[in-house]
């Protein structure tokens, strides 16, 4: 899900659709094909790529770039891929926690390299404008994620209150079943929206 977050924020602020895949060594793959990689973190500019290998991931690092396509190996053993924002210093990314700002030297996640947006020659005016387009696409996911997540736990709510109400006997069970049909919806309105 992070390769499809990271690509339908970088689709959002129009960068050429070609450069993404649905997995982050196939971003990876597609940026390096047109020379906009590197490993030098003195580099990273607002909007660029971040490119991790991830431990417990299952995939093992390959130098071909075919491995893109194994369902076990990763070129270049990446396997999480997200979108720096300077500002901050943290890269936006999708993991099964949800969207969040992440350092780029967490544990357990190893920089492999990132990637240039390809040069548009823009002014700074203009490199501010679509800054400002990259970072509300991103703002406006997290909304819509946040309020069907909400939805979701104000019906479970009203759900576990109609149980209570009813007059019936309702096991533990029943109630925790509730419980974890909504973490299920949470997960799939997280995943949906990555």
């Amino acid at each position: 899900t992070c390769a499809i977050f990271t690509g339908n924020m970088l689709r959002a602020a129009g960068i050429d659709a070609s450069l993404m895949s649905t997995l982050a060594d196939g971003t990876y793959v597609n940026y390096e094909n047109k020379g906009l990689t590197y490993s030098d973190r003195s580099q990273l500019r607002d909007g660029d790529i971040v490119f991790w290998s991830v431990d417990g991931s299952g995939y093992t690092a390959s130098d071909d770039k075919s491995a893109v396509n194994s369902s076990d190996k990763a070129y270049k053993g990446i396997t999480h891929v997200g979108v720096y924002d300077a500002k901050t210093g943290k890269v936006i990314q999708s993991g099964t926690h949800g969207v969040s700002g992440m350092d780029i030297d967490t544990s357990g996640y190893h920089f492999v390299g990132a990637a240039h947006q390809p040069s548009k020659a823009m002014d700074a005016t203009r490199l501010e404008e679509e800054r400002k387009k990259f970072f509300s696409s991103y703002d406006g996911l997290v909304n819509r994620e946040k309020q069907q997540q909400n939805l979701i736990v104000e019906n479970t709510a009203n759900q576990l209150l109609a149980m209570s109400k009813d007059g019936q006997y309702h096991s533990p069970k029943e109630y925790e079943d509730v419980k974890k049909d909504d973490d299920g919806k949470k997960e799939k309105v997280h995943s949906y929206s990555s």
